[in-house]
């Protein structure tokens, strides 16, 4: 049966970006650009999102993110949404770990029930917390969001984080848009700290 990549784009395999995988796949987050390593501190009861995008269908199996300074006795949540055109999240999340405690470190994991489909498209990293622990982060830009600049450009032109204050609870549907660019700073770009375990392709 003939693929027509040209009609459906998803079934030519050479538009899928793959990702790294020796046996196991490793983390990465699709589409996205790193510039550098950071550790933010996670203000408690604000939800943070990071923009990445899909290119070809592609199934994530695992979620996860770095604790380097622990927050006793409190919790973090992870997921994703999909974003609109503002890149604003949409529609009802597509993971969302639950309570997964940060009075450790290292590194923690979600594996949800099902791995998830996800589409081509716009999608927003979520993760908030109701202690206020510093993770670890992958800074960079999605290619496809182009990059995020301040209104008067200057030598500290790039924004880390795009955030909104919403009491720790699941995540809601739809999700809360996110309302403050923090920043601007140099030579970072925005703090990603969930990564992705893609099982498929």
């Amino acid at each position: 049966m003939p693929t027509a990549p040209l009609l459906a784009p998803d079934r030519d395999d050479l538009l899928a970006p793959g990702r790294p995988k020796v046996g196991t796949a490793e983390f990465t987050i699709p589409g996205y650009i790193n510039a550098s390593i950071g550790t933010p501190t996670i203000v408690a009861n604000t939800d943070y999102y990071t923009p990445f995008f899909i290119k070809s269908p592609l199934v994530i199996d695992q979620l996860a993110f770095e604790v380097v300074t622990t927050a006793g006795g409190s919790n973090g949540r992870c997921g994703f949404y999909r974003a609109n055109r503002d890149w604003q999240p949409v529609g009802a999340p597509f993971a969302d770990s639950g309570d997964i405690s940060v009075a450790s470190t290292g590194v923690k994991t979600y594996t949800p029930g099902t791995p998830i489909f996800v589409r081509r498209g716009r999608y927003l990293s979520v993760f908030n917390s109701n202690g206020g622990p510093v993770l670890r982060s992958i800074r960079g830009h999605c290619a496809d969001a182009g990059v995020q600049l301040d209104t008067a450009i200057g030598v500290s032109p790039m924004f880390n984080t795009f955030t909104v204050s919403r009491s720790y609870a699941a995540f809601p549907t739809p999700g809360t848009a996110w309302t403050a660019n923090s920043g601007p700073v140099t030579n970072q770009g925005i703090d990603s700290v969930v990564v992705y375990r893609i099982s498929t392709p």
